[in-house]
């Protein structure tokens, strides 16, 4: 006995505890106690835990082993753990205890399932089954993925739908049952995959026997091609493995040119990966997104960064992290809040400078009162005040650069000398009317040169 525990690996220390209860009581002077095998990880008294089905929190009072307290409780042993915070009937059997914010229920699953041998029948495609795993059972619907039938002894690929969403992991060990008999059991392959899978789909199998077989590098690559772009905390949970391994193996994966990694990962604890093959969709779905801009709009100095954010679907930090690269590689450049293709310039016919020359001279003919009846195009006037030459206090009044400057000055120098200024005295200071001047001054509230105090407009 004691050569074979010699020879036995030590249960896996992933930093994830899991105690699947199997028990739960309350004992007088000590409240709640739930027992169950302790799972990947170590759990300590005084820690804060969670119920992964509930979401519910308690704190560890005391823990118990084989009959003796200890403080700290590591993998693979039964465990009996005192609980502050949850009465007895809030912990059943088949719950989860965990670390708080990593473990997820889900509605389904992809495994490799093995029929017994002595089944008393073959397993039918959507059979009605009992799924127990651990401690916990539901019933549920077995999808079969590369055969019409599983015959007592065989094997296939299945997706399981659960009734009851339950907490799992990559690696978990399962049955599937009938009403009488046991029928087989599998291990989990995906614990959480995106949809319904196509049967007798050679790509949905061939990554199906990746995550089974393939090495840490090929899983974490088939995670990073689903659900990219993952942090490492993501990374982890999907694929069962350490975050220091995944760290290690992720490393491995960039140098070949498999992932993209946006971030240090040594030092930068919100660094994201994706796949190559993610990474050049979502650059191809940007440079397409500019490129057709330009085109619709070849005067506008580029596209709203937001707007182009909104049709990747991306978080804001990944956006962030996104663009930082792509301007490095000066494959983007950012213009304040819009963005471009390197190439592209905003260029003017020489009517449309004709055009351009007009309008400028028609404001300085009335510096302080331009005409707004003679408009501009739109994209043109864009131009200009994206170049200096106007300024566009509202939709209707555009002053000349030189005619809002000298505006500006005067306003100042009047509220140094004399503290505030009204809209009349404004209005008497330049000849000029309300039209005019009362969109000037809400604007330059705006800019922040002044604030308004009730009729009167005083120095930032």
């Amino acid at each position: 006995m004691d050569r074979v525990l010699d020879n036995t690996e030590a249960r896996r220390d992933l930093g994830r505890p899991r105690l699947p209860v199997d028990r739960s009581f309350s004992i007088s002077g000590f409240g709640t106690v739930v027992t169950g095998t302790l799972i990947d990880g170590a759990l300590t008294v005084g820690q804060e835990v969670e119920l992964a089905n509930t979401g519910r929190h308690a704190r560890i009072r005391g823990l118990q082993s084989h009959q003796s307290k200890v403080d700290q409780a590591q993998p693979g042993v039964r465990l009996a753990v005192n609980l502050s915070g949850l009465s007895r009937s809030e912990v059943p059997r088949g719950e989860v205890l965990t670390l708080a914010g990593w473990l997820r229920r889900t509605p389904r699953l992809d495994a490799r399932v093995r029929m017994v041998k002595g089944a008393p029948h073959a397993l039918r495609h959507n059979e009605g089954v009992t799924f127990h795993l651990f401690t916990s059972e539901t019933s549920a619907r077995v999808r079969l993925l590369d055969a019409d039938r599983l015959s007592p002894g065989a094997d296939g690929w299945v997706q399981i739908l659960l009734s009851e969403p339950l907490p799992m992991v990559k690696g978990d060990f399962f049955v599937i049952r009938s009403a009488e008999d046991t029928l087989g059991g599998g291990q989990v392959v995906d614990p959480n995959p995106r949809r319904r899978h196509r049967r007798f789909s050679p790509e949905v199998t061939d990554r199906l026997i990746t995550l089974d077989e393939g090495t840490g590098e090929d899983v974490l690559l088939s995670v990073a091609e689903q659900w990219g772009p993952c942090d490492m905390t993501v990374l982890s949970r999907r694929s069962n493995l350490p975050v220091s391994e995944v760290v290690e193996r992720i490393e491995i994966l960039a140098a070949q040119a498999d992932v993209v990694v946006l971030g240090d990962l040594a030092t930068d604890s919100d660094t994201v990966v994706y796949s190559t093959q993610g990474w050049n969709a979502l650059t191809s779905k940007i440079f397409g997104a500019l490129h057709a801009y330009h085109e619709q709009h070849p005067l506008r100095r580029g596209a709203p960064a937001q707007e182009i954010r909104s049709r990747l679907g991306v978080s804001q930090p990944v956006y962030s992290r996104v663009l930082a690269r792509l301007t490095t590689e000066e494959y983007l450049a950012e213009d304040g809040p819009y963005l471009r293709l390197p190439e592209h310039q905003v260029s003017l016919t020489p009517e449309m400078e004709q055009q351009v020359s007009a309008y400028i001279n028609t404001l300085q003919q009335e510096p302080f009162a331009p005409p707004s009846d003679q408009p501009l195009d739109a994209e043109l006037l864009g131009v200009i005040v994206d170049e200096g030459k106007v300024v566009r206090v509202n939709e209707s009044v555009v002053f000349s650069s030189s005619a809002y400057q000298e505006m500006t000055a005067r306003i100042t120098e009047h509220l140094r000398s004399n503290g505030s200024i009204t809209v009349a005295e404004a209005r008497t200071m330049f000849n000029t009317s309300r039209k005019y001047i009362l969109p000037l001054l809400e604007y330059l509230d705006q800019q922040h040169v002044t604030r308004r105090i009730g009729d009167e407009r005083v120095l930032r």
